[in-house]
């Protein structure tokens, strides 16, 4: 058995804009937290209900792996065992009714086909496996029908090779003709139902922004009658926000100058107070207005300085709406600043928030940034985050030649490494190992800098391995 970890210190310059951000909200709703500053003003009573985006016609998504950058032009697998992993998201508001995976592949004609085979995992589900048998340049197709139940938010596909050319099992595990490669034009399809989409602030940015989207989120911006200062200040601290949020995901955005323009999947955001945005008033809001300003439920205007968000739909109930307001240019920036803060947007619930303060918070540290090393001098491997956001946590390897467990750690650009950096590796084995072909390795940007023999049969607990970096 060989255990392998690989250590990667990327280079690549994240922007600035990535510095902080938490994990955003998850598409289920959980108990609603209580909006602190509603209590100081009079709002409808018994409150409105949330409105609700009209779902979309039931479709078919195909995500071709070609997607994924480490496909290229194969996908590709050696030794007796090998595998690799490829990841996906689904959108919050698809209820998926069938998946499949068609996977297009080739292998060496060296296999051995009663003893080489090709195994999928979804989410650590198997769903199938198929003989390595094709005869030397025949391409292989085979489609594995995915549960439904099985596919979650974030998702992991795992191509799992088992690859003999013996019929004994005696093969050099490092023989170039054991190999298989996945084509790229393998492909995932969906057939999906979409949900319809409650508008709650508790779920926010979701659906002005879905992180699990497969495809670029779409925003648009009501033009204001008169673009001032106010209106440029807030629309691009909210959109810087919402460039945060994105990190490396591709986001559309553009101007409308009304309403029925937009168009697909857009969502509408709507800056300014109604004297600029008079198209406020063709809305379904929860608020009424009148003489230019939103009053509350006793027909009273609410203070300038007081900050209005409200979540409503397109007149056809067919794309949601944010609309960020207020009576006065105040207002309406506490408003866009309540959404920008992580802390305040937070304790946000229903489609109303009345902002009446909001918490000045500290300038984050010009070099904590989001997915880079720690600042601390000492970390621990549970102080990163893995793709789907979470704390790594104790990570099993298995089999004969088991491929690497990759870490990135990134540094930033202007980061300068002095010498003595040092990684204590923390390990357990089992015993049905072989001593004598055995062995844990520790790689820097796929060179080897230190490694270990499992020596015990009977198995090894917490075994420490201190590896100095190279400069």
């Amino acid at each position: 058995m060989l255990l392998s970890c690989g250590l990667l210190l990327g280079g690549a310059i994240l922007p600035t804009f990535a510095q902080t951000e938490a994990p955003i909200p998850t598409e289920e709703l959980g108990e609603p937290q209580p909006d602190l500053s509603r209590s100081e003003f009079a709002l409808p009573d018994p409150p409105t209900a949330p409105p609700t985006v009209a779902p979309e016609a039931a479709g078919q998504y195909v995500l071709e792996f070609n997607r994924s950058p480490i496909v290229g032009n194969r996908l590709r697998m050696e030794g007796i065992y090998d595998e690799r992993r490829l990841r996906f998201t689904r959108p919050r508001n698809w209820e998926p009714e069938s998946v499949q995976i068609s996977l297009r592949f080739r292998h060496s004609a060296a296999l051995y086909a009663t003893r080489s085979n090709l195994t999928v995992l979804v989410n650590g589900t198997s769903i199938g496996s198929v003989p390595l048998n094709k005869p030397q340049g025949e391409i292989g197709n085979v489609v594995f029908d995915v549960p439904p139940g099985v596919i979650r938010d974030y998702n992991e596909v795992v191509l799992a090779a088992l690859q003999n050319n013996s019929p004994t099992c005696t093969q050099d595990p490092f023989d170039p003709s054991l190999w298989t490669e996945i084509l790229p034009d393998s492909k995932l399809v969906f057939n999906f139902q979409p949900k319809a989409i409650a508008l709650d602030f508790h779920r926010y940015p979701y659906p002005v922004f879905d992180d699990l989207s497969l495809e670029p989120n779409q925003v648009a911006y009501l033009q204001p009658n008169a673009i001032d200062e106010v209106w440029l200040t807030a629309t691009s601290r909210l959109h810087t926000s919402l460039g945060r949020l994105a990190e490396f995901r591709p986001l559309d955005t553009r101007i409308v100058e009304t309403i029925d323009q937009i168009a697909g999947r857009e969502r509408l955001i709507v800056i300014g107070t109604p004297a600029i945005q008079p198209a406020l008033s063709s809305l379904d809001l929860p608020l009424s207005i009148e003489n230019g300003q939103f009053l509350d439920a006793e027909q009273q205007p609410f203070p300038g300085e007081v900050g209005l968000l409200m979540l409503t739909t397109s007149p056809d109930e067919a794309a949601p709406v944010l609309v960020a307001t207020g009576n006065g240019a105040e207002g309406v920036a506490k408003a866009v600043q309540f959404l920008v803060q992580k802390e305040d947007r937070q304790i946000g619930t229903g489609n109303l928030v009345v902002v009446s303060q909001i918490d000045q918070v500290e300038t984050p540290d010009p070099r904590a940034w989001q997915g880079y090393l720690p600042l601390e001098n000492s970390f621990k491997l549970s102080d990163l985050r893995t793709f789907d956001n979470q704390a790594y946590g104790d990570v099993t390897v298995r089999g004969s030649h088991s491929p690497s467990l990759e870490l990135d750690f990134r540094a930033l650009p202007d980061d300068q490494f002095s010498p003595g950096n040092t990684m204590t590796l923390r390990y357990s084995y089992g015993p049905q190992i072989n001593p004598l072909t055995s062995l844990v390795e520790v790689e820097l940007d796929n060179v080897v800098v230190a490694g270990k023999r499992l020596t015990s049969i009977s198995g090894g607990n917490r075994e420490t391995l201190k590896v100095t970096l190279p400069e």
